[in-house]
């Protein structure tokens, strides 16, 4: 497949990278905290207010607000957004407290952590269904999935719909380390690249992970390591833990020159397939030309089918204008004596599976992990990042 590409214009400086998705420029909506002072305030929690900051500074480009009625019901059942553009995950606004009645024509302020981070311009208000949006997003009705259980707990009853401007940026301990997408491309440009694999991944590096960034090396000029890290659920590493480590691994082991790494503060959704669409959009907004899938990508216990995330993006390819990556299950053979995957080894008796469960158990009772599974000093720095944060795993 021919990529089509950026062409070089005054106003993006960015000749060879990946266009925006469904737009010509990336979204862009900012406004300032004098503009917002009689504005109805409604306080939200992390996962909203990070999709807040996102709509507004591009990553969710070309979304433009939070989603009305039709938006979300196309979604939900045809993975489409009214004008026929390809979209997975819905991006809702609906707070658990709403202290006066919001209408059409409303401005709204969102407030996270005493802060006021976004402003909302009213466009619609609707009663969600949330069983339908777990059954229908997630594929399952089941708080055990962390993202019903944030939906059922986190989320009230009534959505906000509306464009949707940038105030100030919500906190989290790794927010200066982050990338816009305005900024990633600027890197990108400034280095040269004419192709950038984007890896996505939301736990530190194991022998998987680096089996596959280096094939991406060999098929991209440049890679971009992009874990997700704004929330996670409980049993996850710690973003400071993934963050750290990764940038340790990094220097150590990768081409300082062909490899950028930063967090990306949004809310992990664990949605298999639909995680995967969504996340392969982003990554093309900030100017990805490739991405890598792994088995069982975005996945949480066995809701969802281990390839089932490697079908839809092979259907949406062209659409999204991207190259994709597929890596089946990844281990270490003793008698090749290297890290394979079930595609190029014919001794499954003889592979040790790299299993990010059976590290973290281990890392947990305090054994340390084969060499097969993770380097040595990768799960020595785990431990040592950990220690200053009273364990390596979100608990809450």
């Amino acid at each position: 497949m021919q990529l089509e590409y950026e062409d070089f214009t005054e106003k993006t400086r960015e000749p060879r990278l990946n266009r925006p998705y469904g737009s010509p420029e990336l979204i862009n909506q900012t406004v300032s905290a004098d503009d917002v002072r009689d504005g109805i305030r409604v306080v939200v929690d992390d996962e909203m207010a990070f999709d807040a900051e996102k709509i507004a500074n591009g990553t969710y480009t070309p979304i433009t607000g939070f989603f009305r009625k039709d938006e979300l019901d196309g979604t939900i059942d045809k993975l489409r957004l009214p004008n026929g553009l390809l979209w997975t995950i819905p991006l809702i606004l609906a707070p658990k407290t709403l202290q006066s009645r919001i209408k059409k024509g409303d401005r709204v302020v969102i407030t996270y952590k005493n802060k006021d981070i976004a402003m909302v311009d009213v466009d619609e208000t609707y009663h969600i269904d949330k069983t339908r949006i777990a059954e229908g997003v997630f594929g399952v009705n089941n708080s055990s999935h962390p993202n019903v259980k944030e939906l059922n707990e986190n989320y009230g009853d009534t959505a906000i719909a509306g464009k949707t401007y940038l105030i100030s940026p919500p906190e989290h301990v790794l927010k200066r380390y982050e990338l816009t997408p305005k900024e990633a491309r600027k890197r990108i440009f400034g280095l040269g690249f004419k192709s950038v694999a984007a890896f996505q991944c939301r736990n530190p590096p194991h022998r998987g992970h680096e089996y596959m960034q280096r094939a991406a090396l060999e098929n991209a000029e440049a890679l971009f390591i992009h874990p997700i890290l704004g929330k996670l659920k409980v049993g996850d590493y710690k973003p400071e833990v993934i963050y750290h480590t990764y940038d340790y691994f990094v220097n150590e082991y990768f081409p300082q020159d062909r490899v950028l790494l930063s967090p990306l503060l949004i809310s992990m959704r664990y949605a298999g397939p639909r995680s995967a669409v969504l996340y392969a959009i982003i990554r093309r907004n900030f100017g990805c030309t490739h991405f890598i899938a792994g088995r069982d990508m975005s996945g949480v216990g066995n809701v969802y089918n281990p390839f089932a995330a490697h079908k839809l993006l092979k259907e949406s390819e062209v659409e999204l204008n991207m190259k994709f990556m597929f890596f089946n299950e990844i281990g270490y053979c003793k008698k090749c004596e290297q890290t394979v995957s079930d595609r190029n080894c014919n001794h499954p008796s003889e592979q040790v599976k790299i299993s990010q469960t059976a590290i973290r158990d281990m890392l947990l009772n305090g054994a340390p992990p084969p060499p097969e599974m993770i380097r040595e000093d990768i799960a020595k720095k785990i431990l040592e990042i950990s220690s200053a944060l009273g364990g390596p795993f979100v608990t809450d």
